[in-house]
């Protein structure tokens, strides 16, 4: 008798603990990829190996870090053919890509450092968010936009839409081909000029051979 009630404790802990966890948990399985690669490229695959060469395809998975050295650029594709493409000299963090119960897809990517550019193409069910300097962008559209990024101060041209851009001083809105800058001040400022960026072009052609790749 005192076996059996012996054996039945760790039963019943067990049990306990089956029924305290949580009906469902978020799928981190997603077929995101390094589309494309030029010059010094490193990626952290959060495996505690550090930082590695990256090459073309690699698949790109939650917690994973990029970066570009002085003469690197990286282009990353998601599902439906959004791309992230960054410049070099810049950091960005995949913090979350995961599958919600409902299957939709949950990704939120920050630029720690340096400048990128997103091309969303606006799924109605999936999420995307962009962290940058103090900011954060939450997409429910199609969205088409550059970020420069430091620690406190950062700076984003609109190309596309409109933008909602959440700051500590409250929420900005971007109008297409609009620039607005944000840094400690809590006070964004609104470019006069929308300047163009050196690697305009290289996203511009991107972007160009993904709309002609999807048709």
């Amino acid at each position: 008798m005192c076996k059996l009630r012996l054996r039945t404790v760790p039963l019943l802990a067990l049990a306990c603990a089956l029924f305290a966890l949580p009906a469902s948990a978020e799928s981190q399985v997603r077929i995101v990829r390094l589309s494309d690669v030029q010059g010094a490229v490193q990626i952290d695959k959060n495996t505690g190996l550090g930082f590695e060469n990256a090459f073309l395809n690699l698949p790109i998975t939650q917690g994973v870090q990029l970066r570009t050295r002085d003469n690197g650029r990286a282009e990353i594709e998601f599902e439906d053919g959004s791309t992230l493409r960054i410049t070099p000299n810049t950091n960005v963090n995949f913090s979350v890509l995961g599958v919600n119960d409902a299957g939709n897809r949950i990704s939120t990517v920050t630029v720690a450092q340096g400048r990128a550019y997103m091309n969303w193409l606006g799924s109605k069910t999936d999420k995307f968010t962009l962290d940058f300097a103090q900011e954060r962008i939450e997409l429910n559209q199609p969205a088409h936009f550059r970020v420069n990024a430091s620690d406190n101060a950062a700076e984003i041209a609109n190309f596309k839409n409109e933008l909602d851009v959440i700051s500590p001083s409250g929420p900005v809105k971007v109008d297409r081909k609009k620039m607005v800058a944000f840094d400690d001040s809590d006070h964004p400022r609104e470019a006069k000029n929308f300047q163009d960026d050196a690697y305009d072009d290289w996203d511009k052609q991107a972007v160009s051979y993904h709309d002609q790749y999807a048709k």
